[in-house]
């Protein structure tokens, strides 16, 4: 997380060059990590967001699009922990925009509260 305080621009644009692997990869396993990825995206892109809650969008979507992972992408079950840190990481932006009272004009059909 203190790598992307410090260079949070070259890590978004790193994020963004990654988008065809996250559709890619999101088409691929289903409907809902396409959402929290979705919002996570537009939390980055909005100039509304907090600094914390991009920090925490842009740090969840390298997580995703790193080689590096808790568990094998290509093992059984590979994305579990991808879906479970996207997860954490919706949670954690909804909390930040609903404590700064900011609403995201997200393009997801996305609830966190669900």
């Amino acid at each position: 997380m203190q790598r992307v305080k410090q260079f949070p621009d070259t890590l978004q644009a790193h994020v963004e060059k990654e988008l065809p692997k996250l559709k890619e990869t999101t088409a691929q396993i289903g409907g809902k990590l396409w959402d929290g990825v979705n919002y996570l995206w537009d939390a980055m892109k909005d100039p509304e967001v907090p600094q914390e809650a991009k920090f925490i969008a842009i740090a969840a979507l390298l997580y995703f699009v790193s080689p590096i992972d808790l568990i094998s992408d290509f093992l059984p079950g590979g994305y579990a922990d991808d879906g479970l840190v996207l997860a954490l990481a919706v949670k954690a932006v909804a909390d930040i925009l609903e404590h700064h009272e900011v609403s995201l004009n997200s393009t997801a059909a996305l609830n966190p509260g669900d």
